[in-house]
């Protein structure tokens, strides 16, 4: 399970009409994520990760991410990074 947020936006010009988390105490936003900070409530927050479809643009803590800079993990070091919980996996913990 994400303990983080998942946005989806289809197209940059929706994502352009967005208010992105400015920092991480979510107090200020920047408006399609870029550009000055503007003091107010953010539509989407520092810790949500969004992913922009038509642009193949991810965004999280202030930060957009394209395919280009990110890099495939093998599923060792997933397992690594995400070590699965043995009851959950074998259908237990209800």
């Amino acid at each position: 399970m994400l303990n983080k947020a998942f946005k989806y936006i289809a197209t940059e010009q929706l994502a352009n009409s967005k208010k992105f988390s400015a920092d991480e105490n979510n107090s200020g936003y920047k408006l399609g994520g870029k550009g000055s900070t503007t003091i107010g409530d953010p539509d989407i927050l520092w810790e949500n990760i969004v992913f922009i479809e038509d642009k193949k643009i991810i965004w999280t803590h202030g930060t957009f991410f394209n395919e280009h800079e990110l890099t495939a993990l093998t599923d060792q070091e997933v397992e690594a990074l995400m070590p699965v919980d043995s009851e959950e996996e074998e259908g237990g913990g209800d």
